[in-house]
């Protein structure tokens, strides 16, 4: 009796896996959009455009190097 209720639950469980398995492989993968990196005037550093910091037409990581740029222009 023991026997047959572990192999009913091997079996549902592999049945279980086998669905899940599908079911993942038929959504399509998420496509996130492509992210514009630019490069630091003061420390050429790659940055995300979202992340960086402008100043007239120059880009800095940082607020810091921002202000490092002003102070000595």
């Amino acid at each position: 009796m023991l026997i047959r209720i572990l192999i009913l639950l091997v079996i549902g469980y592999l049945i279980w896996r086998w669905f899940r398995a599908r079911e993942q492989s038929t959504k399509p993968p998420e496509i996130r959009p492509a992210t514009q990196l630019v490069q630091c005037n003061h420390c050429h550093t790659l940055i995300p455009e979202s992340e960086s910091t402008k100043v007239g037409q120059r880009v800095y990581c940082s607020e810091e190097h921002a202000k490092h740029h002003q102070d000595v222009s």
